[in-house]
Protein backbone atom coordinates (compact mmCIF):
# COMPACT_ATOMS: atom_id res chain seq x y z
CA UNK A 1 0.00 0.00 0.00
CA UNK A 2 1.30 3.59 -0.73
CA UNK A 3 0.45 5.15 2.70
CA UNK A 4 2.85 2.67 4.33
CA UNK A 5 6.07 4.42 2.80
CA UNK A 6 4.75 7.74 3.90
CA UNK A 7 3.63 5.81 7.63
CA UNK A 8 7.78 4.23 7.47
CA UNK A 9 9.05 8.11 6.56
CA UNK A 10 7.06 9.75 9.17
CA UNK A 11 8.40 6.82 11.83
CA UNK A 12 12.17 7.17 10.94
CA UNK A 13 11.98 11.08 10.86
CA UNK A 14 10.47 11.12 14.52
CA UNK A 15 13.07 8.72 15.66
CA UNK A 16 15.86 11.15 13.68
CA UNK A 17 14.66 13.44 15.74
CA UNK A 18 14.01 12.11 18.87
CA UNK A 19 18.25 11.30 18.52
CA UNK A 20 18.74 14.81 18.25
CA UNK A 21 16.38 15.94 21.37
CA UNK A 22 18.67 18.52 22.56
CA UNK A 23 18.00 20.94 20.06
CA UNK A 24 14.36 20.74 20.79
CA UNK A 25 15.07 20.77 24.43
CA UNK A 26 17.11 24.10 23.85
CA UNK A 27 14.24 25.26 21.80
CA UNK A 28 11.87 24.65 25.35
CA UNK A 29 14.58 26.62 27.37
CA UNK A 30 14.22 29.67 24.78
CA UNK A 31 10.65 29.78 24.80
CA UNK A 32 11.07 29.30 28.76
CA UNK A 33 13.01 32.64 28.50
CA UNK A 34 10.50 34.39 26.00
CA UNK A 35 7.96 33.29 28.70
CA UNK A 36 9.34 34.99 31.77
CA UNK A 37 10.50 38.19 30.06
CA UNK A 38 6.88 38.57 28.82
CA UNK A 39 5.40 37.73 32.49
CA UNK A 40 7.10 40.44 33.40
CA UNK A 41 5.74 42.86 30.56
CA UNK A 42 2.06 41.59 30.87
CA UNK A 43 1.82 42.58 35.02
CA UNK A 44 3.30 45.93 34.21
CA UNK A 45 0.47 46.11 31.46
CA UNK A 46 -2.03 44.47 33.75
CA UNK A 47 -1.38 46.62 36.68
CA UNK A 48 -3.61 45.35 39.11
CA UNK A 49 -6.22 44.21 36.75
CA UNK A 50 -8.12 41.08 37.19
CA UNK A 51 -8.47 40.51 33.08
CA UNK A 52 -8.29 42.78 30.05
CA UNK A 53 -9.78 42.11 26.98
CA UNK A 54 -11.14 38.88 28.27
CA UNK A 55 -8.08 37.29 29.35
CA UNK A 56 -6.74 36.91 32.51
CA UNK A 57 -2.68 36.93 33.28
CA UNK A 58 -2.81 33.39 33.74
CA UNK A 59 -4.26 32.46 30.50
CA UNK A 60 -2.46 34.99 28.94
CA UNK A 61 1.08 33.33 29.46
CA UNK A 62 -0.32 29.67 28.89
CA UNK A 63 -1.65 31.51 25.48
CA UNK A 64 1.83 32.69 24.61
CA UNK A 65 3.16 29.29 25.66
CA UNK A 66 1.14 27.77 23.72
CA UNK A 67 1.38 30.06 20.53
CA UNK A 68 5.57 29.56 20.84
CA UNK A 69 5.27 26.17 20.74
CA UNK A 70 3.18 26.40 17.64
CA UNK A 71 5.65 28.80 16.12
CA UNK A 72 8.71 26.16 16.58
CA UNK A 73 7.21 23.00 15.43
CA UNK A 74 5.81 25.08 12.56
CA UNK A 75 9.20 24.39 10.09
CA UNK A 76 9.34 27.54 8.91
CA UNK A 77 13.02 27.19 8.80
CA UNK A 78 11.91 24.54 5.28
CA UNK A 79 11.33 27.65 3.10
CA UNK A 80 15.25 28.60 2.75
CA UNK A 81 16.22 24.66 3.14
CA UNK A 82 14.61 23.79 -0.34
CA UNK A 83 16.09 26.65 -1.73
CA UNK A 84 19.60 25.80 -0.84
CA UNK A 85 18.20 21.72 -2.07
CA UNK A 86 17.36 23.79 -5.76
CA UNK A 87 20.94 25.26 -5.85
CA UNK A 88 22.67 22.62 -4.85
CA UNK A 89 20.46 19.76 -7.28
CA UNK A 90 19.82 17.53 -4.28
CA UNK A 91 15.66 18.34 -5.04
CA UNK A 92 16.20 16.71 -8.57
CA UNK A 93 17.34 13.65 -7.13
CA UNK A 94 14.45 13.60 -4.22
CA UNK A 95 12.02 14.25 -7.33
CA UNK A 96 13.39 10.50 -8.64
CA UNK A 97 12.32 8.76 -5.80
CA UNK A 98 9.02 6.50 -5.37
CA UNK A 99 7.25 8.91 -3.79
CA UNK A 100 5.35 12.21 -4.26
CA UNK A 101 7.28 15.26 -3.70
CA UNK A 102 4.54 17.04 -1.84
CA UNK A 103 3.37 13.91 0.00
CA UNK A 104 7.41 13.31 1.70
CA UNK A 105 7.23 16.78 2.35
CA UNK A 106 3.80 16.86 4.22
CA UNK A 107 5.44 13.80 6.10
CA UNK A 108 8.50 15.02 7.00
CA UNK A 109 6.97 18.57 8.54
CA UNK A 110 4.23 16.57 10.35
CA UNK A 111 6.23 14.40 11.91
CA UNK A 112 8.74 17.31 12.73
CA UNK A 113 5.80 19.36 14.16
CA UNK A 114 4.52 16.10 16.29
CA UNK A 115 8.19 15.71 17.76
CA UNK A 116 8.82 19.38 18.11
CA UNK A 117 5.42 20.45 19.81
CA UNK A 118 5.78 17.48 22.40
CA UNK A 119 9.63 17.82 23.34
CA UNK A 120 9.67 21.62 23.05
CA UNK A 121 5.94 21.81 24.77
CA UNK A 122 7.07 19.65 27.80
CA UNK A 123 9.33 22.46 28.62
CA UNK A 124 7.01 25.73 28.22
CA UNK A 125 4.53 24.05 29.81
CA UNK A 126 6.22 23.41 33.02
CA UNK A 127 7.82 26.86 32.37
CA UNK A 128 4.45 28.27 32.17
CA UNK A 129 3.32 26.52 35.27
CA UNK A 130 5.80 27.83 37.66
CA UNK A 131 5.53 31.08 36.21
CA UNK A 132 1.56 31.48 36.71
CA UNK A 133 -0.08 28.32 37.85
CA UNK A 134 -2.05 25.73 36.50
CA UNK A 135 -4.91 26.42 33.55
CA UNK A 136 -7.77 25.10 34.33
CA UNK A 137 -9.34 23.51 31.07
CA UNK A 138 -12.50 20.96 30.48
CA UNK A 139 -11.29 16.81 29.67
CA UNK A 140 -14.02 17.34 26.71
CA UNK A 141 -12.53 19.84 25.02
CA UNK A 142 -8.91 18.11 24.78
CA UNK A 143 -10.03 15.91 21.50
CA UNK A 144 -11.11 19.50 19.45
CA UNK A 145 -7.99 21.02 20.21
CA UNK A 146 -6.00 18.67 18.87
CA UNK A 147 -8.28 18.58 15.86
CA UNK A 148 -7.26 22.24 15.99
CA UNK A 149 -3.86 21.87 16.24
CA UNK A 150 -3.25 19.24 13.18
CA UNK A 151 -5.83 21.50 11.26
CA UNK A 152 -2.68 24.35 12.36
CA UNK A 153 0.13 21.79 10.87
CA UNK A 154 -1.67 21.29 7.64
CA UNK A 155 -2.25 24.47 6.74
CA UNK A 156 1.32 25.50 8.36
CA UNK A 157 2.73 22.75 5.69
CA UNK A 158 0.47 24.35 2.44
CA UNK A 159 1.86 27.98 3.50
CA UNK A 160 5.10 27.37 3.99
CA UNK A 161 5.64 24.77 1.34
CA UNK A 162 4.04 27.50 -1.26
CA UNK A 163 6.54 30.03 0.09
CA UNK A 164 9.34 27.28 -0.16
CA UNK A 165 8.66 26.59 -3.98
CA UNK A 166 8.98 29.97 -5.21
CA UNK A 167 12.66 28.96 -4.94
CA UNK A 168 12.42 27.65 -8.31
CA UNK A 169 12.09 30.70 -9.42
CA UNK A 170 13.72 33.04 -6.65
CA UNK A 171 17.10 31.06 -6.10
CA UNK A 172 17.47 33.06 -2.83
CA UNK A 173 14.43 33.22 -0.24
CA UNK A 174 16.10 34.04 2.44
CA UNK A 175 13.69 37.91 2.06
CA UNK A 176 10.54 35.32 2.04
CA UNK A 177 11.21 33.50 5.10
CA UNK A 178 11.98 36.98 7.12
CA UNK A 179 9.07 38.52 5.58
CA UNK A 180 6.38 35.35 6.24
CA UNK A 181 8.16 35.21 9.83
CA UNK A 182 7.57 38.91 10.74
CA UNK A 183 3.93 38.57 9.25
CA UNK A 184 3.51 35.41 12.16
CA UNK A 185 5.23 37.48 14.88
CA UNK A 186 2.52 40.67 14.13
CA UNK A 187 -0.30 39.15 12.36
CA UNK A 188 -0.67 35.66 13.64
CA UNK A 189 -0.92 36.15 17.18
CA UNK A 190 2.30 34.89 18.41
CA UNK A 191 3.34 38.38 19.70
CA UNK A 192 0.31 38.94 21.53
CA UNK A 193 -3.53 38.17 21.28
CA UNK A 194 -5.85 39.75 17.96
CA UNK A 195 -8.22 41.33 20.93
CA UNK A 196 -5.52 43.57 21.96
CA UNK A 197 -5.33 45.11 18.53
CA UNK A 198 -7.90 48.11 17.82
CA UNK A 199 -10.88 46.57 15.96
CA UNK A 200 -10.02 48.00 12.81
CA UNK A 201 -6.98 46.21 12.54
CA UNK A 202 -8.72 42.86 14.00
CA UNK A 203 -11.14 43.59 11.26
CA UNK A 204 -8.41 43.46 8.68
CA UNK A 205 -6.18 40.65 10.08
CA UNK A 206 -8.70 38.17 11.22
CA UNK A 207 -9.37 36.55 7.89
CA UNK A 208 -5.45 35.86 7.41
CA UNK A 209 -4.68 32.45 7.36
CA UNK A 210 -1.55 33.50 10.04
CA UNK A 211 -4.34 33.91 12.68
CA UNK A 212 -5.10 30.10 11.88
CA UNK A 213 -2.22 28.90 12.68
CA UNK A 214 -1.26 30.35 15.81
CA UNK A 215 -4.21 33.08 17.52
CA UNK A 216 -7.18 30.75 17.24
CA UNK A 217 -5.39 27.34 18.44
CA UNK A 218 -4.01 29.31 21.16
CA UNK A 219 -7.13 31.21 22.30
CA UNK A 220 -9.55 27.82 22.29
CA UNK A 221 -6.52 25.85 24.82
CA UNK A 222 -6.91 28.92 27.20
CA UNK A 223 -10.57 30.20 26.28
CA UNK A 224 -12.89 27.52 24.25
CA UNK A 225 -16.08 27.90 23.56
CA UNK A 226 -18.08 25.82 20.67
CA UNK A 227 -18.27 29.04 18.48
CA UNK A 228 -14.93 30.05 18.62
CA UNK A 229 -14.09 26.32 17.72
CA UNK A 230 -16.72 25.84 14.99
CA UNK A 231 -15.03 29.18 13.07
CA UNK A 232 -11.49 28.00 13.74
CA UNK A 233 -12.32 24.51 12.14
CA UNK A 234 -14.10 26.35 9.10
CA UNK A 235 -11.75 28.86 8.77
CA UNK A 236 -9.08 26.49 9.08
CA UNK A 237 -10.52 23.77 6.51
CA UNK A 238 -11.30 26.75 3.55
CA UNK A 239 -7.49 28.06 3.84
CA UNK A 240 -6.24 24.71 3.70
CA UNK A 241 -8.30 24.27 0.69
CA UNK A 242 -7.20 27.56 -0.80
CA UNK A 243 -3.21 27.52 0.04
CA UNK A 244 -3.49 23.71 -0.87
CA UNK A 245 -4.26 24.70 -4.00
CA UNK A 246 -1.87 27.20 -4.72
CA UNK A 247 0.64 25.37 -3.27
CA UNK A 248 -0.18 22.66 -6.12
CA UNK A 249 -0.12 25.25 -8.64
CA UNK A 250 3.10 26.48 -7.94
CA UNK A 251 4.43 22.73 -8.27
CA UNK A 252 3.25 22.00 -11.03
CA UNK A 253 4.42 25.28 -12.71
CA UNK A 254 7.98 25.66 -11.02
CA UNK A 255 8.66 21.62 -11.07
CA UNK A 256 10.03 22.22 -14.71
CA UNK A 257 12.64 24.44 -13.88
CA UNK A 258 14.26 21.90 -11.62
CA UNK A 259 16.38 20.59 -14.40
CA UNK A 260 17.86 24.33 -14.80
CA UNK A 261 19.02 24.25 -11.09
CA UNK A 262 21.68 21.01 -12.06
CA UNK A 263 18.48 17.94 -12.22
Amino acid sequence: MKYKKYLALGKITLLDNYSHVADSLFSGVFVGIVLFIFLNIWRAAYAGEAAVEGFTIVQIIWYLALAEVIAFASGTGRIERLGEEIRNGSLASALLKPWSFIGKELTIMTANFISIFITTGIIAFIVAYFLVGVIHISLITIPFMLIILGGAAILGFAVVASFALLALWIEDVAAILWIYQKIVFIAGGMLIPLDFYPIGVQNIIQYLPTTFLMYWPAKLFVHFSWQNFTYAFLGQIIWIIITGVIMMFIYKKGIRKVGIYGG
